[in-house]
């Protein structure tokens, strides 16, 4: 009765459960009070009454000693025995709701705080919620101060919610949504947002071409090697060799300039290898579902202006290695996933 009151779901008018969480057990859950002191009587053992369960300062007791008298004698006798006959069969509902909601989670977590959102909005909206109430537990450990109100807000988020928006939740988390990722975080607090946010996309670092170079603005890393013609790593092939999207290799003598890694600017192309003309930076990223909170700290290698590398997405023609190179530049990217995770504040 007091979590109808509070406005509880399935799963909080599910009450009280004989066994858990863990070892716990509650032999005597099922057993009505005058059972329990008839049985006392009948072996002449005593009993003690705890005081606080005659005080109206509690919302239990005023429920019990008042409320449920009332309604059991003017609108609905025996109502006590049928609200537990309904808290039996919902907990019946949510056992079996849950484990078709953990058999779901398990096909869509991508780590343990990411959650795939393809195909979720055709979901039933009971196995959504159940779906997402496991999430929860999954990443915070258990859904004290969770209720179904921040439960809808988290479904809706995920069916309908636009790229980048947040649905905020009790205990400083929060779902981030990432067009077909939804991401349960700790909302950062203000002295990390303030140590790790840049100022806009203005972010211009150096990029060294020998070794290691941060870029705290954008939350990466990137490692640059030197190789010559005749060098033991050196391709073979007179043409460009394959890369997996976090690397790139380019003509060293063929760049312009001081390579540098910057954030993304109004108006920027980029002139993609293998196709004809060039594409606005803007459409690279929603082509490749980047979320709208990261687009501006997204990492580009350019030189003099040109872009030649977004890493992860787009490498341009610019400074293409050939049969005539002699001096290759091989570089690779890696997110500092510390900085990238507090990066979106």
């Amino acid at each position: 009765m007091m979590r109808l009151l509070r406005g509880s779901g399935a799963t909080g008018l599910s009450a009280m459960d004989l066994t858990g969480p863990g070892r716990l057990v509650r032999p005597m859950l099922t057993l009505r009070r005058d059972e329990i002191l008839n049985y006392l009587k009948a072996i002449g053992a005593d009993y003690v009454n705890d005081s606080t369960n005659q005080s109206p300062a509690m919302l239990r007791n005023r429920i019990r000693l008042h409320l449920l008298p009332t309604l059991e004698r003017d609108y609905a006798p025996g109502l006590r025995y049928r609200l537990t006959d309904l808290a039996a069969e919902m907990r019946s509902l949510h056992d079996y709701v849950t484990l078709e909601a953990q058999s779901e989670l398990k096909q869509r977590l991508q780590s343990r705080s990411r959650f795939d959102l393809a195909g979720f909005a055709e979901l039933h909206p009971a196995l959504a919620n159940a779906t997402l109430r496991e999430f929860l537990r999954t990443v915070i450990g258990d859904l004290r101060s969770i209720y179904r109100a921040d439960i809808e807000r988290m479904r809706k988020l995920c069916t309908v919610g636009a790229p980048g928006s947040i649905a905020e939740l009790p205990r400083k988390w929060r779902l981030r949504c990432e067009y077909v990722v939804a991401v349960l975080e700790p909302v950062p607090s203000a002295e990390t947002a303030r140590s790790f946010r840049p100022r806009g996309a203005r972010f211009d670092v150096a990029l060294s071409r020998d070794g290691l170079t941060e870029v705290p603005g954008a939350g990466f890393n990137f490692t640059a090697r030197l190789l010559r013609s005749g060098d033991k790593d050196f391709p073979c092939e007179p043409s460009m060799p394959r890369t997996h999207p976090w690397a790139a290799i380019f003509d060293a003598d063929r760049i312009d300039g001081k390579l540098i890694v910057r954030g993304s600017e109004a108006g920027d192309r980029i002139g993609p290898l293998g196709m004809i003309g060039s594409r606005k930076v803007h459409d690279v990223f929603i082509d490749h579902k980047l979320a709208r909170v990261r687009r501006s700290t997204w990492p580009i290698v350019a030189a003099n202006g040109e872009l030649l590398w977004i890493p992860g997405m787009v490498r341009s023609r610019g400074a293409l290695v050939t049969a005539a190179t002699k001096n290759l530049l091989h570089l690779a990217a890696r997110p500092d996933t510390y900085r990238a995770k507090h990066i979106v504040a």
